[in-house]
């Protein structure tokens, strides 16, 4: 028994030494915004003091810059950056351009989406020895103000796949505002039929919301929208998407997402 008992607590140990490994094995975890190429330097939101872990859109009016903080980081791409994808493990080289800007050996929409500054999850291991550090003094919002961070050279960077959250979180609006989102499989004549008569939806929305509350109004590739992983009842075009910042509302024809606004009072009849 006693040493049934021995073992059992080794495998307990052993399991609990590999989740810690694994844990420790990168320096912090945050959110792509994005790439600057003439320095290959990538920018990393991990939190703030406004917002939490999130990232996104939000009301102007409740910004305060004298009293923000952020955790955030600059790191610095090299052709030794180990670059992994979570999802499958495979590893993706870069190459130095004669004019010094970084090059992926080859793309996909998980590899760009590390440059685009689309808040996708990453993992960042650095070369320097690092401490968790908070900026303040800043001039704006972290997805305007990435100057003046703490910079590290990547030893290595893992990309965890997009959620559809990540979607509805970067095109929500705050404050009592609207999105109405289309997206359209790409070349179908659903999308062609749209875009034909884009100025006439984009001005029947402004003047059916003239003075309630504001629209955004966005319109999406089928394929771009699926690098976020939506639930399978989202997967059909066109589809018509009307975020609020408590709630998702989904439809397959533009009439019936209108006649939503209508009846909802976002818009007059």
């Amino acid at each position: 028994m006693t040493k049934r008992l021995l073992l059992v607590s080794l495998v307990y140990f052993f399991l609990i030494g590999c989740e810690t490994t694994n844990e420790d094995e990168y320096d912090f975890n945050g959110r792509s915004l994005g790439i600057s190429h003439m320095e290959n330097l990538v920018t990393v939101f991990v939190e703030d003091n406004f917002m939490g872990t999130e990232i996104g859109p939000f009301d102007q009016q409740s910004f305060n810059r004298d009293t923000y903080e952020v955790e955030a980081y600059r790191v610095l791409l090299t052709e030794d950056t180990r670059i992994i994808l979570d999802e499958t493990e495979e590893e993706i080289d870069m190459i130095i351009r004669e004019d010094e800007a970084l090059e992926l050996t080859r793309y996909n929409d998980n590899i760009v989406s590390l440059f685009t500054g689309n808040g996708r999850e990453i993992s960042i291991k650095v070369e320097e020895p690092f401490s968790n550090e908070t900026s303040s003094n800043r001039n704006d919002y972290i997805l305007y103000d990435h100057q003046l961070l703490p910079i590290y050279t990547a030893e290595e960077v893992r990309i965890y796949p997009l959620q559809f959250q990540d979607f509805l979180y970067r095109f929500r609006h705050f404050g009592n505002q609207y999105t109405l989102i289309g997206i359209f499989e790409s070349g179908s004549s659903d999308e062609q039929q749209f875009n034909m008569y884009y100025n006439d939806y984009l001005k029947e929305i402004n003047d059916s919301g003239s003075g309630i509350q504001p629209i955004h109004f966005f319109t999406f590739d089928s394929g771009y929208f699926e690098t976020f992983n939506p639930p399978e009842e989202y997967i059909h075009y066109p589809l018509f998407l009307i975020l609020s910042d408590s709630s998702v509302e989904h439809f397959y024809e533009w009439e019936k997402a209108i006649k939503f606004l209508e009846d909802n009072n976002i818009v007059d009849n």
